[in-house]
């Protein structure tokens, strides 16, 4: 077998496990994960693993590397598969998969009802831990996981602000954690400040539809003018030329 032909599989090995990296854990992980975590939050659901994807990113970078080496050879070989293990799992853990990127979505579309939730809970008395625990009940998908992470912290006793400090600054429900240090801070009502962020994040939510759907208009013009343009040019330019060429040839 020819170095060329073990480049090739190992190519297509690594874009494998490249693509391995970005689904969601199989049905018996997604269990053994909800039974762990069932004690704490009854209806979490278990999504992609972030070291899970980052060992399959580091294993196919390592994979694309020895291919790169046993195809090119040499001195240019392994400095190309050098290059290719180093700087190749930066560049593929900062692109965001389909999974995330859905995920991060469905997030975005509950964390105004999360909010409108947690400022009716506390105007009704209710503890911040009670709160958060009744919100995660009711409600189900990713943001979830979100909660989760939150309500472990609350149950081992953490500062809610802290608690909700532990959400990435990213986070679809970073503007909650923010408003719970503005009510720490100022000693605002945590109600009022929570039912302004759901109106705010309400309204950022529709204005990314919005202009996601202006988008599409914009982005049907290529199509289309790929779709017209050879006929404009078949049944005007062309008929134009040879009229104008029959007058002006001499023949």
């Amino acid at each position: 077998m020819s170095m060329t032909v073990l480049a090739a599989i190992g190519f297509g090995l690594a874009v494998g496990l490249f693509v391995e990296s970005g689904r969601k854990p199989s049905r018996v992980a997604r269990l053994v994960g909800r039974r762990r975590t069932a004690n704490a939050l009854p209806n979490i659901a278990v999504e992609a693993d972030p070291g899970r994807q980052r060992i399959f990113i580091y294993a196919a970078c390592g994979v694309a590397g020895l291919a790169s080496a046993l195809l090119l050879g040499g001195v240019l070989g392994f400095v190309v598969a050098g290059a290719v293990m180093i700087i190749g799992p930066r560049v593929l853990s900062s692109l965001e998969s389909k999974s995330t990127r859905e995920r991060r979505e469905l997030i975005l579309s509950d964390a105004p009802l999360v909010a409108e939730l947690l400022a009716a809970c506390l105007q009704a008395g209710v503890s911040d831990q009670r709160a958060l625990g009744s919100v995660a009940t009711a409600l189900n998908g990713p943001v979830v996981d979100e909660l989760g992470v939150v309500l472990r912290a609350l149950n081992l006793g953490t500062d809610p602000v802290q608690a909700w400090g532990m959400l990435k600054a990213d986070s679809p429900l970073a503007p909650i954690a923010r408003a719970f240090a503005r009510s720490a801070q100022s000693g605002a009502p945590l109600s009022s400040l929570l039912a302004g962020v759901a109106g705010e994040l309400r309204f950022k939510r529709s204005s990314a539809i919005e202009t996601a759907a202006r988008s599409v208009a914009v982005k049907a013009v290529g199509p289309l003018g790929v779709c017209f343009l050879p006929a404009f040019v078949l049944l005007g330019v062309v008929p134009l030329i040879a009229s104008l060429f029959s007058k002006v040839a001499p023949f």
